[in-house]
């Protein structure tokens, strides 16, 4: 029963992280992408999401390593990193959801991870805000 909350609980921050995620790369211009806005969802189906989340990930890191050689931004703190090692403690957390305390810790680390790589989305997400894309874009 505790993973089930762990779970559902892991669904539901999934999907606010995803959502400023597909925010983020709405911003960016169509020839930064090297992932849709809507390809983050399939993030949400389960299995293939163990999957998927890496691919993201990935290409996520590889948009906003377009947009700020583009855009000229400055940014401290790449996504690629914690981008890889969420989605790893999320495989981790997946994969051991039979097991109440190991799920429980890769929940922790999973949070954890996750809230540094929703820092730098969000981060990059402000500085694409505040910044006009170059013209042609």
């Amino acid at each position: 029963m505790p993973t089930v909350i762990l779970l559902i609980i892991a669904f539901a921050i999934l999907v606010q992280f995803l959502w400023t995620m597909s925010k983020c790369l709405n911003v960016m211009g169509p020839s930064d992408r090297a992932i849709s806005p809507a390809s983050v969802w399939w993030n949400l189906v389960p299995v293939f999401n163990i999957v998927w989340l890496f691919v993201t990930a990935i290409r996520f890191a590889e948009s906003v390593d377009r947009v700020v050689d583009a855009r000229g931004l400055s940014i401290d703190e790449m996504p690629r990193a914690w981008g890889i090692a969420s989605a790893s403690l999320f495989a981790a957390l997946m994969l051991t959801a039979a097991f109440p305390v190991a799920a429980m810790i890769f929940f922790g680390l999973w949070v954890f991870a996750l809230a540094m790589y929703w820092k730098c989305v969000t981060k990059l997400l402000i500085a694409l805000l505040s910044t006009r894309p170059p013209a042609g874009q």
